[in-house]
């Protein structure tokens, strides 16, 4: 597997404050990595970093096997960044914001009409070209930052919690088209807060407090999770998550819906965990081990 970034030892801090806390890991190249974590994992400071636009304080950065800092504007013309806020003009209409990036970016001619045309059709705007930006829904509008990030034909993409605050049907809609990228060779990295985000991708890397919790293949990641993990179906899931939250026997035990996720070490057997449940005088019967979700992976690793 071919490493498009490699980030070692990165650290990075806001006065007394430390965002990147000695950050290890690759990024592969043709593939979709996500980058997930809560608000203050770190995720914006690593991406802004790695689009040039902050320094970073020790550590090093390589793309594609060169020293990231040396030669940087040659290499900033195979990036592509979208950052985390809406970034375009509203006041500008859908075409006058890809003609403004295509000039800044120095694409003319030709190749510049062959790539509007497409990335309007590949980003379904084509009918939208006469509309302001500022009039777009918020899942038209990522679209739109994603054809602006793309008009130069990057090798790598970077995107900043792009899904974040959308509707399910343009969150869904948006990552089709990441997977339409990727198929075509593009390199893509996307920070988000969603857990399952981890899932959709091709890699992940969990992010907490400025630090790497974990990262590898998603299904790897839940298949081989070095603990163990229950689901207990009740009607009183609260009550019953603050119950078990004072023994200690467990990692942790956290609500998903009507159930309550009970994480314990390998070695503590289903049998063990039921006759807790006994002695609570709860019901074990409906007790069941259960392939891990990201937000499991994480709350154990990060509360461990």
């Amino acid at each position: 597997m071919t490493t498009a970034i490699c980030v070692t030892g990165l650290c990075k801090r806001f006065r007394e404050n430390s965002a990147l806390d000695s950050l290890s890991f690759d990024f592969p190249a043709r593939m979709i990595s996500a980058l997930v974590g809560p608000d203050g994992a770190g995720k914006t400071t690593l991406l802004r970093i790695m689009a040039g636009i902050l320094d970073y304080d020790s550590g090093q950065i390589q793309m594609f096997g060169e020293d990231y800092r040396k030669g940087f504007e040659a290499k900033k013309a195979a990036i592509g960044y979208m950052p985390q806020r809406f970034g375009l003009y509203e006041d500008l209409t859908v075409q006058e914001n890809i003609d403004f990036f295509a000039d800044l970016f120095g694409v003319r001619g030709n190749e510049r009409r062959e790539r509007v045309k497409r990335l309007l059709e590949f980003s379904r705007l084509d009918p939208f070209t006469k509309r302001l930006a500022g009039q777009l829904s918020g899942g038209m509008k990522q679209k739109l930052g994603l054809a602006c990030a793309l008009i130069h034909n990057p090798q790598v993409l970077l995107l900043d919690e792009p899904t974040n605050g959308v509707d399910p049907v343009s969150r869904r809609e948006f990552w089709k088209l990441l997977y339409d990228l990727n198929r075509a060779g593009t390199t893509v990295v996307i920070s988000s807060p969603y857990m399952d985000e981890a899932e959709r991708a091709g890699h992940f890397a969990l992010m907490s407090k400025g630090r790497l919790i974990a990262h590898g293949i998603p299904a790897d990641e839940r298949r081989n999770f070095q603990f163990a993990v229950y689901t207990l179906p009740t009607d009183r899931a609260r009550a019953v998550k603050e119950q078990l939250c004072r023994r200690n026997e467990f990692r942790s035990v956290n609500l998903f819906g009507n159930s309550v996720h009970i994480v314990t070490d390998k070695s503590f057997q289903q049998e063990n965990v039921k006759t807790v449940l006994e002695s609570e005088r709860l019901e074990s019967a409906s007790l069941q081990q259960i392939v891990p979700t990201f937000e499991d992976i994480y709350i154990a690793l990060s509360t461990g």
